[in-house]
């Protein structure tokens, strides 16, 4: 669809430049507009949100010529249902159609018993969402340890790569041409020489700069594929579809996941103005099987190649209970949005928020505001500067309308803060590479965590208080008018950005 609507508008532009033939041209005028209806209608019964529909509608009738191409070229519609059916066929590679897109049936180990049945009652009401949502329990006998940056994160993760036995796995939406990447590269090359399988999976844009010579130094022992790379032959030009999931495994026993992409920019010590703050997580236990599994299930995807889970009974490495939850187009739930917004709303005492793009959706939006209505403390820790300019602007004219209704808005102090939280009642922690913005929720491919354990709540709480007394609270109050007309603007846009 999108060639033939391309096909069309250089057509018609053709026509109407070299051929006077008044018949002609109205011929060719008509097909475009009636291909526009086409893909109005197409817009208007897959769109989920009512502006983003209402946008490329008004694009695509009143000009057709720029709003066809854009709608098939940008419009998630497009490949959305054809990512949810390769997906689906990954899955059920990985898993001998035990498991479908969502990760539903995930955790087959013993382990994975219902571990609801020995927490205590104060518990179930937070356990219950993502139970429902997934028909998944948690998974018992796990240890989480937070790393902070890369000084804390690579080094760990290097350790797991270069100590891995059998297998090493690893995806990022960012693999840096940069001497982070360079540490990994060599890491994966030796662990590939000493006999571990060892596969290297990059998102098609986040790292489209791979260079040839990294691949070389790679070494040939080392499985590479991309997730969806721009190509022409065969087509494929979405800038959408990409997997934002930061997932490393070693022997299925170790495993590394949260917001952290392969960069210099996640070393805090340099001196550097884009440096970046982050945390990362190594996950001990049976949810680094998952963590695999997660992992084959987009290496299925990306390469076409099936590869069995290997399931088997993990020992246990500590108290955690946790749940892995992944989302992406073309799945007929918003499953990340939906955990979310129930676990907000089983809130009876706190909401701890900290995003790096926070752009709620009216029904998150509505769940914070009613949160506060119930007496629960909600707060939300956003960094001062963004890395992108038109979210910055889309974000800040949210803020006041979030803080006139009760929610505490934070402005972390730079670096930029990249790093994704959720904590509920000081309890529940839900973190992994999603943000809270509709690029998020609705465009990529996510991977979130839930987890039970008050030390590590506690610690992630304790951590978040830190940053929030020395950020800026945002007043309920708006900028100076031509401030606020380029907010709202940018706000107009906040589906696409």
């Amino acid at each position: 669809m999108l060639y033939i609507s391309i096909l069309l508008a250089l057509l018609t532009v053709a026509f109407l430049v070299i051929v006077p033939d008044t018949v002609i041209i109205v011929l060719f005028v008509a097909i475009m507009h009636a291909f526009g209806l086409y893909s109005a209608g197409h817009a208007l019964l897959h769109k989920r949100d009512s502006r983003a529909a209402l946008g490329w509608i008004a694009a695509i009738l009143l000009m057709p010529p720029v709003g066809l191409p854009l709608y098939w070229l940008f419009g998630i519609a497009r490949i959305d249902s054809q990512a949810g059916r390769l997906m689906e066929r990954a899955a059920r590679k990985v898993m001998g159609g035990l498991v479908d897109l969502h990760g539903k049936s995930l955790c087959l180990s013993p382990q994975c018993a219902p571990a609801e049945e020995d927490m205590p009652g104060a518990w179930h009401y937070l356990a219950t969402p993502g139970l429902s949502i997934t028909g998944r329990h948690m998974a018992g006998g796990n240890r989480l340890t937070v790393l902070h940056n890369g000084e804390a994160a690579y080094p760990s993760m290097l350790d797991a790569i270069n100590k891995a036995k059998e297998r090493v796995y690893l995806s990022s939406f960012i693999f840096g041409y940069d001497e982070a990447g360079l540490a990994f590269v060599d890491a994966l090359r030796e662990a590939a020489e000493r006999g571990c399988d060892v596969r290297l999976l990059t998102d098609g844009v986040g790292s489209f700069h791979l260079w040839p010579s990294w691949k070389k130094r790679l070494g040939p022992k080392v499985r590479r594929a991309s997730f969806l790379p721009p190509r022409l032959i065969p087509p494929q030009l979405s800038i959408n579809l990409r997997t934002h999931r930061k997932v490393l495994v070693c022997d299925g026993e170790i495993g590394f996941t949260g917001g952290m992409n392969i960069s210099q920019h996640h070393f805090t010590l340099l001196q550097r103005p884009d440096r970046v703050q982050d945390i990362h997580f190594r996950c001990a236990g049976p949810v680094a099987q998952q963590l695999e599994i997660a992992f084959l299930m987009d290496w299925s995807f990306s390469s076409g190649e099936a590869t069995s889970a290997r399931v088997r009974s993990i020992p246990k490495q500590g108290d955690s209970l946790c749940r892995l939850l992944m989302d992406g187009p073309g799945t007929p739930e918003d499953t990340i949005l939906d955990l979310v917004c129930a676990q907000i709303s089983t809130a009876r005492r706190s909401v701890r928020i900290m995003s790096p793009y926070f752009l709620p959706p009216h029904r998150l939006h509505g769940e914070l505001v009613s949160a506060v209505l119930r007496g629960v403390e909600v707060s939300v820790i956003l960094p001062d500067e963004n890395n992108h300019r038109l979210v910055d602007w889309a974000m800040r004219h949210q803020m006041p309308m979030l803080a006139d209704r009760g929610i505490h808005i934070y402005r972390q102090p730079a670096p930029f803060a990249h790093t994704k939280l959720l904590l509920i009642d000081g309890e529940y922690t839900l973190l992994g590479s999603a943000n809270l913005d509709p690029r998020s929720l609705n465009l990529n491919f996510e991977l979130v965590m839930e987890v039970l354990d008050l030390s590590l709540t506690a610690e992630l709480t304790a951590f978040y208080d830190e940053v929030r007394s020395r950020s800026l609270r945002v007043p309920p109050t708006y900028p100076a008018l031509p401030y606020r007309l380029r907010n709202a603007a940018s706000w107009i846009f906040s589906p696409y950005l």
